[in-house]
């Protein structure tokens, strides 16, 4: 297996990415960067910064990564690029939160895992049999809303999570 730090060799730059040189050896590429996603197909290796680009986990062990979070519409692109793997199909990603969340979100077809990573964050749960729940998340603890769970979060300074998502279908409504 490959390190993810060992220079790679006899690949070129694709349009979309660029090649990382080593001080020690400069005509070799250790990684890409990518604005988006380069090609399973070439075998380059790319690197990508999960707060702007999330990762796609898809069908048959897959993992693609996704053009830059732009907001919310971002979702239905999403839900359009990755519709042939279902429900089976899960968006990763990180956000930063510096105040509470000013949306209620729900996703229909499976589980979501919230992971704190950085400081706290306070989940309510509106669970799909009528009942509700509060969880208080600390670093390197979580939770998963189940599916039909509409959930939102309030901030306690600043936070850190990172999301694994069954994100088709997903619906969003404000928060009053």
């Amino acid at each position: 297996m490959r390190s993810p730090n060992r220079p790679i060799s006899g690949t070129s730059p694709s349009p979309r990415c660029s090649p990382k040189r080593s001080a020690a050896s400069p005509t070799k590429a250790r990684f890409r960067v990518c604005s988006t996603s380069a090609s399973r197909d070439t075998g380059e290796r790319v690197k990508a910064d999960l707060f702007t680009h999330p990762l796609h986990l898809g069908l048959g062990a897959t993992a693609v990564p996704q053009p830059a979070f732009t907001g919310m519409d971002w979702y239905a692109d999403y839900g359009t690029r990755n519709a042939g793997d279902g429900k089976e199909g899960r968006l990763v990603s990180m956000h930063r939160f510096s105040e509470n969340w000013d949306v209620w979100e729900m996703h229909p077809v499976g589980d979501e895992a919230v992971i704190c990573l950085e400081g706290a964050m306070t989940l309510h749960q509106e669970l799909a049999d009528g009942g509700t729940a509060t969880v208080t998340l600390g670093p390197g603890e979580y939770t998963v809303n189940p599916p039909g769970c509409w959930h939102t979060a309030d901030v306690e300074g600043n936070a850190t999570a990172l999301f694994i998502t069954a994100g088709e279908g997903t619906e969003h409504r404000p928060r009053p």
